[in-house]
């Protein structure tokens, strides 16, 4: 994402090729996943072992009471166990060096797979389409197949010429202006706005909130609450450092979804009383609001990079000063054109995280999150100075 926004901002497009591979752990051919565990080191009796774990394994099918015939089960990985996974990752762990293209960067998490170019004036033929050529060629000689119909491209960029790219002579589907792609959970738009993505996990949300307050007739409100919590929380926060809203409509469309929760519980309990305020409401259950829970999220993550735990690439997003004058480090945030770079990650979170407390920002990881849990941060957005405080929903 960071390398999307960093793009635009300096006037670049970008291409992105999501690809999908057809029933990828149900086709890796055994003899040739075993060759490769013996080329990474993996031998002896550990491969025997692994080689005797994939041999004459049989499978039937069952229908009601009846089942069919038993059949050798001659290529995949045993799904639904842990070591399933590790065998496709090895498997597929050539993948990056057999289609290095220069200009292309390539991210892989287990078969879901993407691969971009960022570029400013196109003449010649596409790197991508190098790219697509040669991973093509891979999946042919792995025994691999890609899904082509369910491969899509995005463009991103107001001067893009959306490059048509092919698979076998097959043109790749391109995302729409009305549409969005998936991206392991997020789902990216060709203007790098959220409203869609929001939509879609508001929406499954709501759906799992109303099938938890009809299906569950307590009236424990630390119950229901703690059911909301687990099962409903998780579905708007997953990932919320990528999509973290700044407009009001979108962080208000998130927040209804705990709000009116709460205000169902509260009925619940209290039928003849007045619905309090939402603030109210949260005090009364002991929630927080999914907006503050937000910006702790960021801060937090943001605290992990800058103590090293964790590495992610961001683009001088940011800067420390070399000045440190007992522990102080001054966080120097940069200057944006473009709003989705002004409000992504590192920028936003740059912005902020310098009027953290300086014992805060000195404290491991472990403890910053220990601290954050009784920060107030209303109080601190209140301390922001005005030109950062009104990019805020105060509640």
């Amino acid at each position: 994402m960071d390398d999307f926004t960093y793009a635009l901002e300096n006037k670049n497009s970008i291409d992105t090729i999501y690809f999908d591979l057809a029933k990828a752990f149900d086709t890796v051919p055994h003899s040739l996943l075993v060759s490769k565990l013996y080329k990474v080191g993996i031998q002896g009796n550990i491969l025997s072992w692994i080689n005797d774990y994939l041999s004459n394994r049989t499978f039937t099918v069952r229908v009601s009471n009846h089942y069919s015939e038993e059949k050798h089960c001659t290529s995949g990985v045993p799904q639904g166990s842990i070591l399933g996974p590790l065998l496709f990752i090895t498997f597929i762990s050539d993948l990056p060096t057999y289609c290095a293209t220069p200009g292309i960067t390539l991210k892989l998490f287990a078969d879901d797979l993407k691969a971009y170019n960022v570029f400013k004036n196109r003449v010649n033929q596409s790197p991508l389409q190098i790219f697509v050529n040669k991973f093509s060629e891979y999946c042919h000689l792995n025994g691999l197949k890609i899904a082509i119909e369910k491969c899509s491209v995005l463009y991103l960029g107001n001067s893009n010429p959306s490059t048509k790219y092919f698979i076998n002579d097959i043109v790749i589907p391109h995302i729409s202006s009305e549409d969005s792609v998936r991206d392991l959970g997020i789902h990216f738009s060709h203007d790098l706005k959220w409203d869609k993505h929001i939509n879609i996990i508001t929406r499954k949300a709501i759906r799992c909130s109303y099938s938890i307050f009809k299906s569950i007739k307590s009236r424990n409100p630390k119950i229901l609450t703690n059911l909301f919590n687990i099962y409903v929380r998780p579905i708007l926060e997953f990932s919320s450092s990528v999509f973290n809203p700044h407009l009001d409509k979108d962080i208000k469309s998130i927040e209804k979804v705990q709000k009116d929760f709460l205000r169902w519980v509260f009925r619940r309990i209290n039928p003849k009383t007045e619905l309090p305020e939402y603030h109210d409401l949260l005090y009364y259950f002991k929630q927080e609001s999914l907006f503050h829970r937000r910006i702790k999220a960021d801060l937090n993550l943001f605290h992990q990079h800058v103590c090293g735990t964790i590495t992610i690439k961001n683009n001088n997003s940011y800067f420390i000063s070399k000045a440190n004058t007992r522990g102080f480090q001054n966080i120097i945030s940069i200057s944006c054109n473009t709003k989705a770079r002004f409000h992504s990650f590192f920028v936003r979170t740059a912005r902020l995280y310098k009027f953290i407390p300086q014992h805060m920002r000195n404290s491991t990881p472990e403890h910053f999150s220990r601290l954050l849990v009784n920060f107030d941060i209303s109080q601190f957005i209140d301390s922001l100075p005005n030109h950062l405080k009104r990019h805020f929903y105060n509640f």
